[in-house]
């Protein structure tokens, strides 16, 4: 009988480093597909940094009437916020984010404020 405890326990003790291994070349495998996740302090997930950007199903002329309905009532009334901005020009939210993005972009307004808080002045 006492020979029968010790195969069960060799067994199970196999059975462990199988799992061991083949857990760490499962790892090893996703880190070598993904270069940035070998970074990563053990145990956390790292997601890719991506930009954000509104998006919209606007056309390039709507986008564009709303950057020159945007800039006119910048110049109005600086220091607007976006939600501000929007509900003055009455234009949808996906379409007024994506003409405040490209004015960001193109530097033709200046910002002051972080995220919600941003506010938009005339250059």
């Amino acid at each position: 009988m006492p020979r029968k405890k010790s195969l069960q326990r060799e067994f199970r003790d196999l059975a462990i480093q199988f799992a061991d291994g083949l857990a760490k070349a499962v790892e090893n495998r996703i880190a070598s597909q993904r270069p940035h996740a070998a970074a990563a302090p053990a145990g956390r997930a790292v997601a890719p940094k991506r930009r954000v950007t509104a998006r919209s199903s606007a056309s390039g002329r709507e986008i564009e009437k709303a950057k020159a309905k945007l800039l006119a009532e910048i110049n109005r009334t600086p220091g607007l916020r976006s939600e501000q901005l929007q509900k003055a020009t009455k234009l949808p939210a996906p379409v007024a984010a994506r003409a405040l993005a490209e004015l960001r972009d193109a530097s033709a307004v200046k910002t002051k404020g972080q995220r919600r808080a941003t506010t938009y002045s005339p250059k």
